[in-house]
């Protein structure tokens, strides 16, 4: 008498020929499990409404996505009505994140620089980082002061961002300069842009850098004459 012995690949053979020779059998078990027990709900159209149901109870109507009208460098409180719902949810914060699904967006840049206005007047956030070099911001932020508007807008963030819609944050920005609690502009890209790049080869960058190459060089010879 031999002894049978299976291997695992002939076993799993035997199990799909099994299943597949009485397919009855087979789905009569599926039924039963699946069928049987399976609530009838979870459907696309009951999702829908349930979706439907927690847009209506969690949605705030806004006055306007229009940036407010800034005077001496603030923004009546009343102006902001609308978004107080904000400030039980972000009081607390340190950072908002402010995204958009496409660049240039007229609707995305206009509701942007109207909640950073809120933020900014009735929260207390005083630094706006880009998606830019951090030496363009800095730069331009340097010399707010000398700058239109629009030159502040070019100087501190990438072209994606120069539009009509962009530049009343920038006209804020600028404002808010002149008072006690001013909005900072910053970038967290490592970047370098025009105008920033072309500062870099000025003849008072360079003397700059020319300064700080010597006193390496010269660190460098004491310690070759010591060695």
């Amino acid at each position: 008498m031999h002894k049978l012995k299976w291997t695992m690949k002939q076993a799993v053979i035997v199990a799909v020929a099994a299943v597949c020779l009485i397919p009855q059998a087979a789905y009569a078990e599926v039924k039963e499990t699946t069928e049987v027990n399976a609530p009838l709900r979870g459907s696309v159209e009951e999702y829908n409404l349930t979706w439907a149901k927690w847009i209506k109870s969690h949605a705030y109507a806004l006055e306007s996505i229009e940036p407010e009208p800034v005077t001496n460098g603030s923004i009546e409180k009343e102006r902001f009505q609308d978004l107080t719902f904000l400030k039980p949810l972000l009081m607390d914060k340190r950072i908002v994140y402010l995204g958009e699904n496409s660049h240039g967006v007229a609707e995305y840049n206009q509701v942007k620089t109207r909640l950073i206005q809120y933020l900014h007047e009735e929260l207390g956030f005083d630094v706006i980082a880009f998606e830019s070099g951090m030496g363009n911001a800095a730069g331009a932020y340097a010399r707010v002061g000398s700058r239109s508007p629009e030159e502040l807008m070019k100087d501190t963030i990438f072209g994606v961002w120069w539009s009509k819609e962009t530049l009343p944050l920038f006209d804020y920005i600028k404002q808010s300069a002149g008072t006690e609690r001013p909005l900072i502009p910053s970038g967290f890209d490592m970047q370098v842009q025009f105008p920033y790049a072309s500062f870099m080869t000025t003849t008072s960058a360079k003397k700059q850098f020319a300064g700080h190459e010597l006193s390496v060089l010269r660190r460098e010879a004491d310690g070759r004459a010591h060695a």
